[in-house]
This record gives structure tokens, sequence and C-alpha cells, in this order.
């Protein structure tokens, strides 16, 4: 299972999925068709590149509506709170 557009990391799917980012999927070759609903394994970059990540996500009408069980919302303040953490560090000299 492939997302439309070829990310080359987890971070980076993630990071768009968390600030908003429509991002449809998948199923290359001839076992796609329908609309894709439920938890589905999302694998990438696409090939013939080797395959480097593969997350848990969960579809509605082949669109991503949670990764790692998290929505939008939830995976946002989750990298805020880890950026907000790591800018604390930097100032405190750590």
């Amino acid at each position: 299972m492939y997302t439309e557009k070829n990310y080359k990391s987890k971070k980076e799917l993630v990071t768009a999925f968390a600030s908003g980012r429509i991002i449809g999927v998948f199923q290359p070759g001839p076992f796609g068709g329908g609309p894709i609903n439920g938890q589905e394994c999302i694998e990438g970059p696409h090939y013939p590149e080797p395959h480097r990540f593969y997350v848990t996500v969960t579809c509605k009408d082949s669109v991503i509506v949670a990764i790692d069980g998290k929505t939008a919302e939830q995976t946002k303040a989750k990298l805020d709170k880890a950026l907000a953490k790591k800018a604390a560090n930097v100032q405190g000299g750590n």
C-alpha cells in the first residue's frame, strides 16, 4: 500500500499528516480498486526504491485519518511537544 505522494521517510509522512495535508492511499497493481477503509500498512518510498519505512494507518475512503492510532491533531500535539522540549534543551545548554 502506498501514499499518493512518494514520501521518502516516515518523518516526512507524519509531518505532512500533522500539518493537515490530506493524504490519499492506493494499492498498486491488479489488486487495487475500490475505496480503502480500515487499518493498512503503508510502505515507502515507492518501488523501485527499496522500502525504508513501514507505518500503520487507518483509512476512510482511501484517505489517511490516523497514523499509529493518532489523529492529525494528536500527532501535531506530539510533534509540537517534542519540538518544545528540544528547544528548551538547546536554551538550557544541554
